[in-house]
């Protein structure tokens, strides 16, 4: 029964993705028919149906929440950093849930530690998805230096921090889309060139959700 509820649920969320694409980005997009096609595709599923070219599970079901107002689950934002590793000047690195030893508390483990300092190390740009209790991004700098202790200070001897003044975000469903948008300028000329205000309408980021979606469908196409 709870599999019949849990598929009830997926096949709810594609058809508000599906609505989402028919109304909201159509009216933001002057070429509607990536959007139809995205649409047929979407309605044409299998919910648990999987895509392909990613190198882990990724389903369909995991991508309707690339929709308006809804924050991006960890497999999303995973599916982001393949699509952005295409363009081979950046390294992602997906981090374990830390361990607690009893005394110092929740710790990661060293395999992920080097695992972050020989990223750092090797390319220009990382995107190190750090989710701190199963919620939100954790957007506080200190939270990396106590994970990367040693390894941290050694391997960010050479880089700059970069403050991003904009876009400037206004809302608290929309954390990892923009961390997604910064990322994807670093590493390509590619991403949403109109994307540039620094406070976005709605319609602006109804364009980025979608351009998001776009480049994993994408990706399923290769």
């Amino acid at each position: 029964m709870q599999w019949l509820w849990n598929l009830q649920s997926a096949c709810r969320e594609a058809v508000l993705c599906c609505t989402w694409l028919t109304r909201s980005v159509k009216e933001v997009e002057d070429d509607t028919s990536p959007a139809h096609v995205a649409f047929l595709q979407i309605l044409e599923c299998w919910p648990y149906a999987a895509l392909k070219e990613f190198g882990f599970d990724l389903s369909y079901a995991a991508i309707f929440c690339l929709r308006d107002s809804q924050w991006l689950n960890d497999t999303v934002m995973r599916a982001v950093a393949v699509s952005l590793s295409r363009f081979k000047n950046n390294q992602t690195v997906m981090l374990p849930p830390p361990t607690s030893d009893g005394q110092r508390g929740d710790i990661l483990q060293e395999k992920a530690i080097r695992s972050i300092a020989r990223a750092v190390a090797s390319r220009p740009f990382v995107l190190m998805l750090v989710n701190l209790g199963g919620f939100k991004w954790d957007q506080e700098p200190k939270e990396v230096e106590e994970a990367g202790g040693r390894y941290h200070e050694e391997g960010t001897e050479t880089y700059n921090e970069v403050d991003v003044t904009k876009p400037k975000q206004k809302d608290g469903n929309n954390c990892e889309v923009f961390v997604s948008l910064f990322f994807w300028r670093c590493v390509s000329a590619e991403a949403p060139s109109d994307v540039v205000l620094s406070d976005l309408s709605p319609s602006g980021i109804t364009k980025l959700r979608w351009a998001l979606l776009r480049a994993i469908l994408k990706m399923k196409q290769r």
